[in-house]
């Protein structure tokens, strides 16, 4: 059993039998995050902070693809992650330029705004490319990922 679903002994949900959890690669993707935010605005002198918190963002879109696979509502996941779009976006805004600065947003909008660009591609196939089934959807989404992070790395 492929995807999230699989869980091991304990209830914890891994990618692949035998694999990281998902849970796991959550606490990676924080923790390399928050290497980044401290090097953006603590450790300024320490460029290798940044570098580490750059692989964030890829565990991230690959978390979030696989959660709009499995979600049973991909209005409430939405929902949550334009939620916390707009909660984290003061916090954010006084940490890196000590004011509010509405011309660099947080990470959570670009996934919003990626999830709804999932749910157009989802909905712009036709019913017969959907009865091929979960491998050429998953293909789609992969690319979709890719594509997330091809444009946030050339926007950032």
């Amino acid at each position: 059993m492929s995807g999230i679903g699989a869980a091991r002994a304990g209830g914890e949900k891994t990618l692949r039998p035998g694999g990281i959890s998902a849970d796991a690669l959550k606490w990676i993707a924080m923790l390399t995050m928050l290497c980044d935010h401290v090097g953006a605005v603590l450790l300024v002198q320490y460029p290798v902070l940044r570098l580490i918190g750059r692989t964030a963002f890829p565990i991230f879109v690959w978390l979030l693809v696989e959660g709009f696979s499995h979600t049973s509502s991909r209005k409430r996941y939405l929902g949550r992650m334009a939620a916390f779009a707009l909660v984290s976006e003061i916090p954010f805004d006084l940490a890196l330029f000590g004011r509010p600065d509405w011309r660099s947003q947080n990470v959570f909008l670009t996934l919003s705004v990626s999830l709804l660009m999932l749910s157009f591609l989802e909905r712009a196939m036709d019913a017969r490319d959907r009865e091929r089934g979960a491998g050429e959807r998953a293909v789609w989404q992969t690319a979709a990922a890719a594509g997330i992070v091809a444009a946030a790395m050339v926007l950032a």
